[in-house]
């Protein structure tokens, strides 16, 4: 397969408008010029995607932020479109009797987090496949982060490799979202620095911990100790949870200062003891990662 177009939308398995139209169509007719092409789309509870049968072709966990969600990508076992049509199964997310509404007309409000899932669940499959696209054809604001993961995130930088397309098929429609989501991105490191230097000069009152998290961490990549001190002495004092703490801890300790993170440590898995049992549990990464800074010696 030469070209992957990943999608929301893709007709007949599931159209909203001119975008399923496309979908259905360009591959069918890469196909039968000589360029190989297939699609992906989420695996939605529609009549045409449950009146065909597909095969599981790889399973997989997505991480987002700290708990994770598995997946897998199926393949249409005729290939009666004409192409090679694989849907990601995602339990959750979008096994449900709509596109992007319920019957009713109502939206589904976890948009942001079903197509985060949705292209991580996409660059998971490619990662792990040993027959990887030679091109990537993103469309609409569904799959419009993918190129940028490509680029930015670490866990994905080994496809870099791949040229990306990206088309914009409903100019009203753009995905955007508040940064207060920015926590479940996979994490990108280096040039995330100048990305929020950017946002933050130009949104000087906005704050987000979990924007300022990421700023902190790309700070630390970067090498620039003094700031991710600076940068990570404010978060650890108003960032929900432990995650702040806990990063801070280990940066300190590959930092070779022991003194610092055990007692940052130490302080924070005594404030972790007063809290109820299911909120240490949903903090057992992170207190987990504290209790290794306490022990080191």
């Amino acid at each position: 397969m030469k070209v992957l177009h990943i999608s929301a939308e893709c007709y007949p398995a599931a159209k909203a408008g001119g975008l399923g139209d496309v979908v259905g169509a360009l591959p069918k007719y890469l196909t039968q010029a000589g360029v190989p092409a297939g699609v992906l789309l989420p695996k939605y509870r529609l009549k045409w995607i449950n009146g065909h049968h597909f095969t599981p072709v790889f399973k997989g966990v997505i991480r987002m932020h700290n708990y994770y969600i598995p997946f897998t990508i199926e393949r249409e076992d005729d290939d009666s479109l004409g192409f090679p049509l694989f849907v990601a199964n995602i339990p959750g997310k979008f096994d449900r009797p709509g596109i992007y509404a319920d019957p009713s007309g109502y939206g589904y409000g976890d948009e942001v987090e079903r197509y985060l899932c949705f292209q991580q669940a996409a660059l998971q499959w490619i990662l792990h496949s040993p027959g990887r696209p030679e091109v990537i054809h993103c469309h609409d604001h569904h799959t419009g982060l993918i190129p940028f993961m490509l680029k930015h995130c670490p866990e994905y930088r080994s496809l870099a490799y791949i040229p990306t397309v990206f088309t914009i098929h409903n100019g009203l429609y753009h995905g955007a979202f508040s940064w207060q989501k920015l926590y479940l991105m996979p994490f990108f490191d280096a040039e995330a620095r100048s990305l929020l230097d950017r946002l933050i000069a130009a949104n000087p009152d906005f704050q987000s911990p979990t924007a300022h998290l990421t700023y902190a961490r790309a700070v630390a990549a970067l090498g620039e100790r003094d700031r991710a001190h600076e940068e990570f002495g404010v978060l650890v004092d108003y960032y929900p949870g432990f995650e702040a703490r806990a990063r801070y801890a280990t940066l300190l300790h590959e930092w070779g200062e022991t003194e610092r993170a055990r007692t940052l440590a130490a302080d924070a898995l005594r404030d972790a003891q007063r809290l109820p049992a299911h909120t240490r549990e949903s903090e057992r990464e992170w207190i987990a990662l504290l209790r290794k800074a306490d022990r080191v010696s």
